[in-house]
């Protein structure tokens, strides 16, 4: 990123905004006021909390559908088909995109929802996000969001230094230019079998929206016909193991 002390002019598109914005800033944490200067609606939420008020959010798989034995439908694809050749903010040199997931129901695209998990070299932070976290949902909302009819909803897992990682859920509402966020709090995992482990577990399983939650219809991020059973992932993964 080249260092800069006039932002670029703003633009009536808050995807195109974030990413030209994200291409001049010389740091890595971004503050609530400026997440906010960029149009982007931000929230806490806890990823432990089984009845979420907000309708978009996946819901984290059960502890017993982790349990050894029980796969998951996963059918891997390669990375580069869902960048296009473009990865933009999903790869750059202090961070990369490890795994990419969508949802299929055999060759058609089954829903709008988007699963991935990004490693980054720096630190996070209380209160703010990394340029990795928010540069790569731009970056996945403005290759989805391409597709006729779609309302990107994204689950970000990011994993982060020293030995932290966060849960973060967006959504996007393309008639009004609107991009939310939900945001966990950090969570360290200096001590392995902590509960953090099972939360990340359970949400690198969970299911998407328009799978989980029945009333997703009526929801600020879908307008479309809903899917209302559990249909394979498709996965685009470099890495062989989360954890």
């Amino acid at each position: 990123m080249t260092p800069t002390s006039s932002p670029p002019p703003k633009i009536k598109d808050v995807v195109v905004n974030i990413l030209n914005t994200l291409e001049v800033i010389d740091h890595a944490n971004l503050t609530e006021s400026e997440i906010l200067d960029l149009g982007v609606s931000a929230e806490g939420f806890d990823p432990n909390n089984e009845d979420p008020e907000t309708s978009w959010l996946f819901m984290p798989i059960s502890k017993e559908d982790i349990k050894p034995g029980r796969s998951r439908p996963l059918r891997p694809t390669r990375f580069e088909e869902f960048a296009g050749g473009n990865e933009g903010f999903l790869v750059s040199t202090s961070w990369r995109t490890c795994l990419l997931e969508e949802w299929w129901d055999g060759e058609d695209l089954a829903g709008p929802s988007v699963r991935l998990i990004i490693c980054t070299e720096g630190s996070g932070k209380e209160g703010s996000l990394l340029q990795s976290e928010l540069g790569s949902i731009a970056q996945v909302v403005a290759f989805r969001r391409t597709q006729p009819g779609s309302r990107p909803i994204v689950l970000l897992l990011s994993l982060f230094g020293p030995r932290h990682r966060r849960i973060i859920q967006a959504c996007y509402d393309r008639p009004n230019d609107k991009l939310e966020l939900r945001i966990s709090r950090v969570f360290c995992f200096a001590i392995k079998g902590d509960a953090a482990f099972d939360t990340f577990l359970r949400f690198t399983a969970s299911y998407p929206p328009e799978i989980a939650n029945p009333h997703f219809g009526t929801s600020l991020c879908d307008r479309e016909a809903l899917v209302h059973d559990a249909l394979p992932i498709r996965s685009k993964s470099n890495l062989n193991s989360l954890f």
